[in-house]
C-alpha cells in the first residue's frame, strides 16, 4: 500500500494567478487482478481530450472493449491561461541542442549535448565531464555514482563521480534489447526508472516503463505506452510519475513495492489538437510535491501540485525547452535547458528564480 505522508504547502510561484475551473473527475486506468501478470497499458483514443489537471475525486466506472483493451473517456475542460513571461537568467550556452540537466549534491550541475557531458558551477563556469555517445537523461545515485542514458548504445550507463564509464547498468530485459532510452530517475532505497520510447507518433504506442533493481535485474512496469519521456519518482507517496508524450498527458502510476504497480491514472490531462506532435520532454518534483514539466510546443513550464491541479506556467522565451531541475528539492532556483530560436543552432542551460 502507498505511504501515508501528510502533505505540505505548495511553494509561492511568481506567476500569473489562474482562474478556478469547475471539477473535473479523471478516471482510474485498470490494474489486472492478482495472480495474473501484469497488463500492458493499452488505451483508446477516439475522442481527443481537452483537460488540464483534476482534484481529488471518485473514480468513474471503467470499461473494456471485446479484446479487454480498457476505454478511458475524459471529460473536457476550458484550457489554461497563456503563461507568465519568464524571468529570464542564461547560465552558459553550447554550440548544440541540450538535455539531461541535472545537479549533484555540491551543486555543480551536469547538461548533455552531442556526445558529451559538460559539468557547470554555480557561477557558470563549465568544463566537459564525459564524453559517450548519444547521452541523454541523467541522475545521480545516492551513492555518487551517476546514471546516464545512451541513446545510440541503447543501454543505462553508470560512470564515476570524475566521469569515467564503469560498466553498463542496463542493457536489455529479458533479452529482448532496449530501443533508446530517454529520462530515468533514482530510487533512494536503490534502483531506479527509466522510459524507453519506441517510436512518436505510431497507431499502437510501444513505449515501456522500466524498474532496474539493486542487482541489476530489469523488469516492465508498464507497457504500450504512447512515446514515454521524462520519468520522475515521487518516495514520498510511492509513486511514478510519467510524460506520455504522444497524447500530451502525465501518467501517475500507485506503487504496492518497488517496481510493481498498485494502480495508474492519468494525473494530468493538457490540452490537444489534430495533427500536433507534442513532446513533454521532462519532469522534476520540489519539496512540497509541486511538479514542473516542460511542454516545447507552447515554450512552457507548467506547475501541477500533488493532486495535478494547475498552479503556475512559465514561458521559456525564446528557448525550446527540454530538461528542468531545481538546484535541489528545497531550492528557489529552478533551471532549464533547450534549443534557442534562430538559425544558428544552439544550446542554453536557463535560470530562474521562484523566490522573486
Amino acid at each position: 500500500m502507498p505511504t501515508a505522508v501528510a502533505e505540505t504547502s505548495p511553494k509561492e510561484l511568481p506567476t500569473e494567478e489562474l482562474p478556478s475551473e469547475e471539477p473535473v473527475v479523471i478516471p482510474k486506468l485498470g490494474v489486472p487482478p492478482e495472480p495474473a501478470p501484469k497488463k500492458e497499458l493499452g488505451l483508446d483514443f477516439d475522442d481527443e481530450p481537452q483537460a488540464t489537471a483534476k482534484p481529488k475525486a471518485e473514480p468513474k466506472e471503467l470499461s473494456f472493449d471485446d479484446d479487454d483493451t480498457l476505454v478511458v473517456q475524459v471529460d473536457p475542460v476550458k484550457p489554461a491561461p497563456e503563461p507568465a513571461a519568464a524571468m529570464e537568467n542564461e547560465v552558459f550556452s553550447v554550440d548544440s541542442y541540450c538535455d539531461g540537466l541535472v545537479f549533484d549534491s555540491q551543486g555543480f550541475g551536469y547538461v548533455s549535448h552531442k556526445n558529451r557531458i559538460v559539468r557547470f558551477s554555480p557561477t557558470g563556469e563549465s568544463s566537459v565531464w564525459a564524453t559517450l555517445t548519444s547521452p541523454k537523461g541523467h541522475r545521480i545515485e545516492p551513492e555518487g555514482t551517476h546514471l546516464v542514458c545512451d541513446v545510440e548504445r541503447r543501454s543505462v550507463l553508470r560512470l564515476s563521480f570524475e566521469g569515467k564509464l564503469v560498466g553498463v547498468a542496463a542493457k536489455d530485459c529479458d533479452g529482448t534489447p532496449f530501443r533508446a532510452p530517454y529520462d530515468l530517475s533514482v530510487d533512494p532505497r536503490g534502483g531506479f526508472y527509466f522510459t524507453d520510447p519506441g517510436y512518436v507518433q505510431i497507431k499502437n504506442p510501444i513505449g515501456k516503463l522500466h524498474y532496474v533493481d539493486r542487482t541489476g535485474k530489469v523488469s516492465v512496469v508498464a507497457a504500450k505506452i504512447g512515446y514515454p519521456t521524462g520519468v520522475v519518482y515521487d518516495p514520498a507517496h510511492q509513486r511514478v510519475l510519467v510524460a506520455e508524450s504522444q497524447f500530451n498527458r502525465i501518467l501517475e502510476f500507485r506503487l504496492s513495492e518497488p517496481g510493481k504497480i498498485e494502480s495508474h491514472a492519468v494525473l494530468v490531462q493538457l490540452p490537444m489538437s489534430p495533427d500536433t506532435d507534442y513532446h513533454l520532454a521532462s519532469l522534476c518534483l520540489d519539496a512540497s510535491g509541486n511538479l514542473y514539466v516542460t511542454q516545447q510546443q507552447t515554450k512552457t513550464v507548467h506547475v501541477f501540485d500533488l493532486q495535478g491541479r494547475p498552479v503556475g506556467r512559465f514561458s521559456t522565451g525564446a528557448v525550446t525547452p527540454s530538461s528542468v531541475a531545481l538546484r535541489s528539492p528545497n531550492s528557489d532556483e529552478l533551471f532549464f535547458t533547450g534549443e534557442a530560436d534562430g538559425r544558428a543552432r544552439h544550446g542554453k542551460v536557463m535560470r530562474l528564480n521562484l523566490g522573486q
